[in-house]
């Protein structure tokens, strides 16, 4: 669903969960997220995980591609 785009980040912007996936995108260039993926490793709820990623792609951090349905 989504891949890492390098760009600086406001560090300041963003919550854990979602520096971490930051730190992981920049190791693992092309990794794609998922809001179930980022769901399950965080444990959180779908409406989070979603928001989370969802920001980091309004922010410039992600590129989201909607799959599936």
């Amino acid at each position: 669903m989504e891949s890492f785009e390098k760009q600086p980040a406001d560090l300041d912007l963003f919550n854990h969960r979602q520096l971490v996936l930051l730190i992981h995108g920049m190791k693992h260039p092309g990794f794609r997220y998922s809001i179930c993926s980022h769901q399950t490793s965080h444990k959180v709820s779908y409406q989070t995980a979603c928001t989370d990623l969802l920001t980091l792609g309004d922010h410039g951090q992600l590129e989201c591609r909607k799959q599936g349905r």
